[in-house]
């Protein structure tokens, strides 16, 4: 699962002409890797615990890119499941895997022998999504801009 939130580029390429060409990356580095810390933080919160919590310490930040045209910031995970969790499972597909769920009912069940039970039912009726990065991106976007204005003095706050 990922999240987009794109800056106005008109406002961009309006700061690019204000400051020293040379500072520009340094400065969009600075905000977006700030930007960054603060969605990873808000996907972590919004996520299920599950059974064991793993799904939140997976989510990651990558900063990619050198150019101010190239740059973005990625906040995701590497869990399969991560997407069924996002987008949900729709009733009538393939059954998840009895032994994760084993696992599961064990952790918050307290009871064995459910795995398959519960990956049956899954596989019949689906799961209902948690959009978690989608929500956290609409709720971040005017955060972000924050962030990254004020990593180039504000200058372009209060611009959408």
């Amino acid at each position: 699962m990922q999240m987009r939130i794109a800056l106005n580029e008109q406002d961009l390429k309006e700061l690019i002409a204000k400051l020293d060409p040379a500072r520009v990356p340094a400065r969009l580095r600075a905000g977006i890797n700030e930007s960054l810390g603060y969605l990873q933080a808000e996907v972590q919160k919004g996520l299920p615990r599950g059974a064991t919590g793993i799904l939140r310490t997976t989510v990651f930040t990558e900063l990619r890119g050198r150019t101010v045209e190239d740059m973005r910031g990625i906040v995701a995970s590497p869990q399969k499941y991560a997407v069924v969790v996002g987008k949900g499972r729709r009733a009538g597909a393939k059954m998840p895997p009895v032994a994760a769920l084993e696992y599961w009912a064990m952790r918050v069940i307290g009871k064995t022998g459910l795995g398959y039970v519960i990956a049956r039912s899954i596989a019949r009726k689906g799961i209902k999504a948690r959009p978690i990065w989608e929500n956290v991106a609409k709720r971040g976007e005017s955060v972000v801009k924050g962030i990254v204005a004020r990593a180039f003095g504000g200058l372009f706050e209060g611009r959408s």
